[in-house]
């Protein structure tokens, strides 16, 4: 069985971000669950190279990376 991971991360800190992750994989793991990483921190998804790139629509970039995992 596989996970994806989808959580609302506007408004909060990056820290929030990182413990609400960790402990729904936590549990879905615990749960039989392979998790599909869909939490993109390489560089060439930072804001600064993306708007660089010429995206304007960030978050449906997010978005369509996720859905094409």
């Amino acid at each position: 069985m596989k996970a994806m991971l989808s959580q609302p991360m506007n408004g909060k800190t990056e820290q929030e971000i990182v413990e609400t992750r960790n402990k729904a994989i936590k549990a879905l793991e615990a749960a039989g669950y392979e998790i599909v990483n869909t939490l993109f921190t390489d560089e060439w998804y930072s804001k600064e190279k993306m708007e660089e790139r010429g995206v304007v629509q960030i978050p449906l970039c997010f978005l369509a990376k996720a859905l094409r995992i």
